[in-house]
């Protein structure tokens, strides 16, 4: 990072201003005040913030992080599945490649379109919220801006190669167990220079209105809370700069997002995939903000919303226009629309105040937890070797986090609609054996709380299908509990008097699934799931 950088951030906590104690320039080809080591410390709190790799990182971790956290394990699963998958999953995983490739199709057209918009002849200072591997920060800087990145995946932040700094592994291709070719390529050396900063969307490090854009690129419908975040964008925007969400997705208002959501694969395998309504983007920018305007490309219509159409006799899809651009009144025109959306508007003068430090939720865990896991790797053979020792470290700390969560419960009713605690692998309610219960795919994890003294954890499970029978192995943090065989509705207790911690992750793995139709794409589900619940009893 470069010392300007210190007149923008602040601290996570308080808010307060930050100096930069220790610090370390790079040797070499880089640029000499460009700092590659170092700590940041709050004049209020006295708590240090460290620089790696020339990326500061400023999070105050507590529960509120489980969702990001949830994501990263998701990634490093998928990553391990697609190296050491056995034949079963071909058919998903080109199932997968297949919507992956039309979702970046949709992006590309989407961010062409929203960079037009952008005068970059000025210079702006953008704040690109949730920037992944970094490939929009470094369009938006080669552009003329002054950009700060910032995600909360360190691994994403590290490899990147700027002015002679490489973290980036150079291109290669490895051929995995499973048959898969695994290649990563690196971008072209990029001559130029933009901050990267780890930190939470919820508590952006940074003091108020010191930005002339804040941008984001198809990461607001991965987040649980959605307006909390806009806020805090709102905030560190100065009054007359914009706001540009890029390449969100949103569902009509008359239809629920479970439809949408059976046929999304990356869901299924615990990523905070979501489908929020547009009022949803809406309502936290309404009093902050004017001049809004928003760019639609429709999917084709679900099923509630054509059904109303056909009852109104009323044909709304011969009043779309691909791409176009609607202001004032005419943006309740997304309203019914499945569709992809680019929404920009001008930040007015009404104040948004940070968050408070009492928001947090005690004990927090220093930034420190989440530096140590993470090392920047030089090879795919790196990268494997150390995928399943972050994955556990990740699993690990999220548990901890996830003790102090008022949210957490220790029983789950899975019949019921909400997925709370359903971390990967269940597919939404259906009726089996005559009654509700959740399918799951090959593998499924559910996380609850653990009270005191409570010993047993129940499972009630039945075949999706009557006519096939399951070994279902069952694990509580990592620890084996037994095989249940299931041909029949099963109702079981296991003892979890050797499983140690009071969160508690439930591990069911079935030995054969069953190929289900849903929609467009066929999904493997194995048993169903009407409840797990710790204790002595439901």
């Amino acid at each position: 990072m470069k010392p300007s950088l210190l007149e923008k951030l602040a601290c996570p906590r308080c808010f307060g201003p930050l100096q930069l104690r220790k610090e370390k320039t790079p040797q070499g080809d880089g640029e000499a005040e460009l700092i590659h080591e170092g700590k940041l410390r709050c004049a209020a709190c006295a708590i240090d913030f460290p620089i790696h790799f020339g990326v500061a990182s400023l999070a105050i971790l507590d529960h509120h992080w489980t969702p990001c956290l949830n994501e990263m394990i998701a990634r490093r699963l998928i990553r391990q599945e697609t190296w050491e998958a056995d034949p079963a999953h071909a058919r998903r995983r080109k199932a997968i490649e297949k919507q992956v490739e039309t979702h970046y199709d949709m992006t590309d057209r989407m961010t062409d379109s929203i960079l037009e918009t952008i005068d970059f002849s000025a210079n702006p200072s953008i704040l690109d919220v949730g920037a992944g591997e970094l490939g929009t920060s470094r369009m938006l800087a080669e552009r003329g801006a002054d950009v700060v990145a910032l995600d909360p995946e360190l691994a994403n932040l590290y490899r990147f190669d700027m002015r002679g700094y490489s973290h980036l592994i150079p291109q290669e291709e490895l051929t995995a167990p499973s048959g898969d070719t695994i290649y990563r390529k690196s971008p072209d050396f990029f001559d130029g220079y933009f901050a990267r900063v780890f930190a939470s969307g919820h508590r952006l490090p940074f003091a108020d209105g010191v930005f002339d854009i804040t941008f984001c690129r198809s990461m607001a419908h991965h987040l649980d809370d959605i307006p909390p975040v806009l806020t805090e964008m709102l905030r560190v925007t100065r009054p007359g700069g914009r706001l540009i969400l890029c390449s969100e997705p949103i569902r009509s208002i008359f239809e629920g997002e479970s439809w949408l959501l059976e046929c999304d694969l990356d869901a299924h395998r615990g990523m905070n995939e979501h489908r929020p309504r547009f009022l949803q983007y809406w309502r936290p920018l309404a009093r902050r903000t004017r001049d809004m305007r928003v760019q639609y490309s429709a999917w084709p219509m679900s099923n509630n919303t054509l059904r109303l159409m056909r009852l109104l006799r009323y044909n709304y899809q011969k009043h779309l226009r691909d791409m176009q651009w609607l202001s004032g009144w005419r943006i309740g025109k997304v309203l019914p629309l499945d569709a992809t959306i680019n929404l920009t508007a001008e930040r007015n003068e009404r104040s948004a105040h940070p968050p408070k430090a009492d928001e947090i939720c005690e004990p927090y865990v220093s930034v420190d937890a989440l530096v140590e896991i993470y090392s920047p790797a030089r090879s795919l053979h790196e990268i494997q070797q150390k995928l399943s020792e972050e994955t556990e470290q990740l699993v690990l700390l999220r548990r901890r986090l996830l003790s102090s969560s008022p949210r957490l419960l220790s029983s789950l009713d899975l019949g019921k609609p909400s997925r709370q605690g359903l971390t990967r692998g269940f597919g939404e309610p259906l009726d089996v054996e005559g009654r509700r219960m959740r399918p799951t795919l090959r593998t499924a994890c559910a996380t609850l709380r653990r009270e005191p003294g409570e010993t047993l954890l129940g499972v009630f499970l039945a075949p999706v299908r009557p006519d096939l029978f399951h070994k279902v192995r069952i694990s509580v943090n990592e620890k084996p509990l037994g095989v249940m065989e299931i041909g029949k509705p099963v109702e079981k207790w296991l003892d979890l008097s050797e499983v140690e911690g009071d969160v508690l992750d439930v591990v069911l793995e079935n030995d054969q699934v069953s190929p289900v139709r849903i929609v467009n794409q066929d999904i493997e589900v194995g048993v169903g799931v009407g409840w797990i619940v710790t204790g002595a009893g439901l």
